[in-house]
């Protein structure tokens, strides 16, 4: 079986890649990534279809709460929370690269062994006609 040849980056990529370029733009021109993110966040939000905007929601307001260091931010489009300049989190719709997971990933560092880890929970989207 021949498989069809590599044609780089799906639409979707291509469009996390642009949002990442207009965010470190944004944040070049204000002064080194120091402006409030959390509009452009809600925005992201609002944008999502209703069952991903609602689990963002919640994800938020529980960050919010419980770890009001972090700062929200976008990351390749996605809503982000930082901490000095790393992203600690991001919350990713199950309809950016349509699938039926919406992972909240964790890019903190874990060393097991000499391996740095990262961990995520997913939540699969139910189907109301399920």
């Amino acid at each position: 079986m021949v498989s069809a040849p590599n044609e780089g980056f799906t639409a979707e990529e291509r469009k996390a890649t642009q949002e990442r370029a207009r965010e470190l733009r944004t944040e070049r021109h204000a002064k080194k990534g120091k402006a409030d993110g959390e509009p452009d966040v809600l925005i992201r939000m609002v944008e999502m279809p209703e069952l991903d905007r609602t689990m963002a929601g919640r994800i938020h307001t529980i960050i919010k709460t419980v770890a009001p260091e972090l700062t929200p931010k976008t990351w390749y489009g996605m809503p982000a929370y930082i901490r000095d300049s790393n992203v600690i989190c991001f919350f990713q719709s199950a309809d950016t690269f349509k699938t039926c997971y919406a992972p909240l990933a964790s890019l903190i560092p874990r060393t097991l062994r000499g391996q740095h880890l990262a961990g995520s929970i997913c939540v699969k989207r139910a189907n109301p006609s399920d």
